[in-house]
Order: C-alpha cells, then sequence, then structure tokens
C-alpha cells in the first residue's frame, strides 16, 4: 500500500516536474514573442517618425516654392534677382525654412541668368554658365519639357556640383504663351533627415533612402554612379552595417508624384536575455510548490499580454492618425492658404477703380493670415498636447528675440497705426527655449494689437525679479472683465471676443503661452480694466539651475 502511495507519489511528483517544465517554456516562449513584438513596434513607429520628419520639410520647401511660381505669374515682366531673392527672405521668415537651397533662374536657351540663396547671390558661380556642362544632353531633353509648362516637376535626388545631395523642384515661366526659362530650386537633403540621426537613435537604428529610380542615397552622396563632388563619406551608410534587405520596415515619402522610400531596420539583431532563463530555472523548484499561483499567474499575464496587443495596435493607428493630421495642417492646409496670401499682396499692389474692391482684398488677406496663424497654434497645441514638441532650452538675449518677434509683426501693428514701445534691458540673458518665448511674445503682442484702438499705444517691458525677469506687455485698449479674466488660461471656459475693428480669435494662443512659459518654469498671469487696458506679465528663470527646480 505504502509502495503504491510512494509510486503514487513518485508519478505526481514527476507530472509536477513536467507540468513546471512545460509551464517554464511557457513564459520563456511568451516573454521572447513579447520581446520581439514590442521591438517590431518601435522599429514601426521610428520609421513613420523619419518619414514625418521628410515629408514635412519637403512639404515646407514645396509651400515656398508654390508662392515663388505665383508670384513669378502674376507678375507683368520676370522679377529681378533682387525682387526675387526679397520676396523668398519674406516667405520664408513665416514658413521657417532654413538656409539650405538655391534658387535659379534659367533662360530659355539653358543659361543661368542670377542664383541666389537667403544669404548669398550667385553663391556656386553658376551665372552666365549652361546647364548643359552640368547636366548633359540627356537632361537638357528633359528640361526643355519643364521650361514649356508650368507644372511642379521634380528629377528627385541628385549629386550636386557643390558636393551636396539636392532634391530638386523645377517649373517654366510661361509670359504671353512663350517659355522665357524656368526656375531650378533645390533643397540640401542632409538638413531635412539631420534631427533624426541623433545620438539615441542611431545608437539603435540604421536607416536607408532609395529614389524612385532605384538608386540608394544617404547624406552625402546619391549612388547612381554620376560624379560625385563631395569628399565625405555618410558613416551611417546602411551598407557599413550587417544588415540585410529582409531586416528593414519601408515606407513612402511622396514629392509631387516622386516617391522616396525611406527603411529603417535594427543594426543589431535580437538577441535573448541570458539572464532570464537562468531566473527561470533558478525558481523551477519554487514554481512546483506554487504551482496552483502560477497557473493564475500565467492566465493573469495571457490576459493582460492580449490587452498590450490590443493596446499596441491602437497606438500604431492612433500614431498613423496624428502624422496624418500634422500632414494635413503642415502641408495640405498651410499650402493654399500661403498662396492665397500671396495673391492678395500682389493685389493689394493694383490700383482698382471701385474701392470696396480693395477693402474687399484687404479682409481676405486679412482673414487669411488670421486663419493661418489659427492653424500655426493648433499645430503647436496638438504637437504639444502629443508630447511631440521638444524642450530646448538655452541661454539666449531676451531683447533680441523680443525685437525679432515684433519685427514680424511690424505690417499688423502699422495697419492699425499703433506706437509699440519696448524697454527691455539689452543686458538680459535667460535661459529658456527660444522659440517657445517668441511664440509667447508674439501672441501676447497680436493680442495687444487686437484689442488696441488705432493709433493707441502698446508697451513691453523686463523688470528683473530675484532669479527671474519679468516680462510684461501693456495696451491701453478695451480690457478685460471681471468675469472673463476668471475664464482666461482655462480650456473648459474658452471665449472669443473681438477686437477694435472685429478681428476673430479662438483664445488657443493664450492657452499656448501657459503651456510655454510653465514649461519654461516660469508663470503667466494678467491685469485687467474694462476701457483702460490690458497687461499680461510672464516670468522666465535666467540661470539653468532656476529652470530645474
Amino acid at each position: 500500500m505504502k509502495e503504491r502511495l510512494y509510486n503514487n507519489a513518485v508519478l505526481i511528483f514527476i507530472a509536477l516536474l513536467l507540468l513546471a517544465g512545460a509551464l517554464i517554456y511557457f513564459v520563456d516562449v511568451s516573454i521572447k514573442r513579447e520581446e520581439q513584438e514590442q521591438r517590431a513596434l518601435h522599429l514601426a513607429i521610428v520609421n513613420e517618425d523619419v518619414k514625418a520628419e521628410v515629408e514635412q520639410a519637403l512639404g515646407n520647401f514645396s509651400t515656398l516654392i508654390s508662392g515663388v511660381r505665383s508670384y513669378i505669374k502674376f507678375s507683368e515682366d520676370m522679377p529681378s534677382s533682387e525682387e526675387l531673392r526679397a520676396f523668398i527672405i519674406d516667405q520664408t521668415r513665416e514658413l521657417e525654412v532654413k538656409d539650405s537651397m538655391v534658387i535659379s533662374y534659367v533662360d530659355a536657351n539653358h543659361i543661368f541668368r542670377y542664383s541666389f540663396t537667403r544669404s548669398q547671390v550667385n553663391p556656386d558661380g553658376l551665372v552666365g554658365t549652361s546647364v548643359k556642362d552640368i547636366v548633359g544632353a540627356k537632361g537638357i531633353r528633359n528640361l526643355e519639357s519643364v521650361k514649356r509648362s508650368e507644372s511642379f516637376k521634380s528629377f528627385g535626388p541628385v549629386n550636386l556640383v557643390e558636393g551636396r545631395v539636392g532634391i530638386t523642384l523645377d517649373f517654366g515661366i510661361l509670359k504671353n504663351g512663350e517659355s522665357i526659362g524656368y526656375i531650378s530650386a533645390i533643397t540640401d537633403f542632409k538638413p531635412i533627415v539631420e534631427r533624426i540621426y541623433s545620438e539615441e537613435t542611431i545608437k539603435d537604428f540604421v536607416f536607408r533612402f532609395r529614389s524612385h529610380r532605384g538608386v540608394d542615397f544617404d547624406r552625402e552622396r546619391v549612388y547612381d554612379k554620376t560624379r560625385v563632388n563631395n569628399p565625405n563619406k555618410d558613416p551611417e551608410y546602411y551598407k557599413n552595417f550587417d544588415v540585410t534587405d529582409e531586416d528593414f520596415i519601408y515606407s513612402e515619402a511622396h514629392f509631387h508624384g516622386i516617391p522616396i522610400t525611406i527603411g529603417t531596420a535594427y543594426k543589431e539583431p535580437y538577441k535573448r536575455n541570458k539572464y532570464i532563463m537562468g531566473l527561470l530555472l533558478g525558481w523551477f523548484a519554487t514554481l512546483i510548490i506554487f504551482l496552483g499561483l502560477l497557473l493564475r499567474q500565467i492566465f493573469s499575464y495571457k490576459k493582460a499580454n492580449a490587452m498590450i496587443h490590443s493596446q499596441s495596435k491602437e497606438l500604431s493607428k492612433l500614431m498613423a492618425t496624428k502624422n496624418r493630421f500634422y500632414s494635413i495642417i503642415a502641408h495640405d492646409l498651410r499650402s493654399p492658404l500661403a498662396s492665397i496670401i500671396g495673391f492678395t499682396d500682389l493685389l493689394k499692389e493694383e490700383e482698382f477703380e471701385d474701392e470696396s474692391t480693395s477693402e474687399i482684398i484687404g479682409d481676405l488677406q486679412k482673414s487669411t493670415k488670421g486663419t493661418l496663424k489659427l492653424l500655426d497654434n493648433l499645430l503647436s497645441w496638438s504637437k504639444l498636447q502629443t508630447g511631440d514638441i521638444k524642450f530646448k532650452p538655452k541661454y539666449h538675449n531676451l531683447e533680441q528675440t523680443v525685437n525679432e518677434s515684433a519685427n514680424v509683426l511690424a505690417p499688423v501693428f502699422a495697419q492699425k497705426e499703433i506706437e509699440l514701445i519696448s524697454n527691455i534691458d539689452d543686458l538680459v540673458d535667460i535661459y529658456a527655449d527660444k522659440e517657445m518665448v517668441a511664440t509667447i511674445i508674439r501672441n501676447l503682442l497680436s493680442n495687444a494689437v487686437k484689442f488696441s484702438k488705432e493709433k493707441g499705444i502698446v508697451n513691453i517691458y523686463s523688470v528683473i525679479d530675484g532669479d527671474f525677469v519679468n516680462v510684461a506687455v501693456q495696451d491701453n485698449g478695451i480690457g478685460i472683465s471681471e468675469d472673463n479674466l476668471k475664464k482666461l488660461f482655462d480650456i473648459e471656459k474658452s471665449f472669443s471676443i473681438e477686437g477694435t475693428k472685429g478681428e476673430k480669435g479662438t483664445g488657443l494662443g493664450l492657452l499656448l503661452c501657459k503651456e510655454f512659459v510653465e514649461m519654461n518654469h516660469g508663470k503667466i498671469w494678467v491685469e485687467s480694466k474694462v476701457n483702460k487696458g490690458t497687461t499680461f506679465i510672464f516670468s522666465l528663470p535666467l540661470h539653468k539651475d532656476q529652470a530645474k527646480k
């Protein structure tokens, strides 16, 4: 009887050992699968972020060149180099396009007539030379079709004589039905993707870029067997690493009908954590004792794993929706608005017999600029809420930032003949994110103009307060009631008041100001009396140590 019990106990013990071993094996496989799924999801998110970065940068470039095309089309004669360059500088001030592109006017005989960047004229000494010397007879045949059409044409990435990788965008110039040449715009590819190559990113990932012709290219050169004028090589070129084509996942960024394939892969293959198996084996005996608890935990783990997997899929969909939303605002909506502003700039220079026509054009321009500002604020607010705006504090001069922001709004002040008086201490340096501070100042100055009467006065001044500086924007406008003061900076109690000339608003700009001030470890408050004026005050840290508190 005892021997039978013993044998049964042995059998039960063996069965428990086998069951425990099976459970350990299941846990090991599940952990491995979870790690691989998370790894694949992370790879997909990084690839989608790279695609969004490229599309946004190319979208800004396309928006600018679309404005150039409109400016030329509605000019009676071909603008001079100085006129077109002034237009470019004015447009890029709002679109934040960096000085990494070259605009060239080439006549119908393919001779460079002028060429410039935002800061240089004829930077590569091409004026007076023939395009044929650069692209050859085949390239000239392609450009012959370009000059006869005002439609955009891109030839994809090319090796430039200047030693850079350029993305081209060309269009023909037609006057009175005859071609007088074409505009060739080239933007440098390297700055477009430079932010992608952070230390944290390149530690784990390698990127591959391929043109519509199936040719690989990177930040330094295009591998299409054409002459390379750049002695530098990209150390992050994917062929420098032990990766295969199967290791990459791909997406496409489209630029005027030209797809750019973007591949992302891990630099190192998946490796199991060697300590996990040792830990599982170490707990083998304990698992037998607590078998019942383990079964319950395994069930909970499977349920949680299914939930995580479901949430991961939902997160991927949300990320795709978010990136599409950013793309719509940054390109599909901003481009036509920028073109309308360009059209109204040209129309305002014309003289009309009917005075109401000029008023309508002015109202259209004002409304369009207001809509563009709202879209920019909406985009910033959306990115802020999803954590896509990176906080980059640094030391910079407060007066310089204020002056740059005020210069952007100079036309707005001029429209209502409002005088801006600035008393900012020119010796004050602050430790804050410069772009965020500029956005705060622009929004507060815009509000001051909006609620000021014509020929009013707006003051902006600074006062040192210990380790902080207080910046005040003061107007003598219509003021804000006590009830509305309580609703400021509260998104759930948002309200809108028309300006003194019927200007519309949403209150989103003030919410953005509050978020940016608090991100920079400051505070914002307001003082106001009806019919006497309003003063918005915000504080910013003077030193890095204060910014960390």
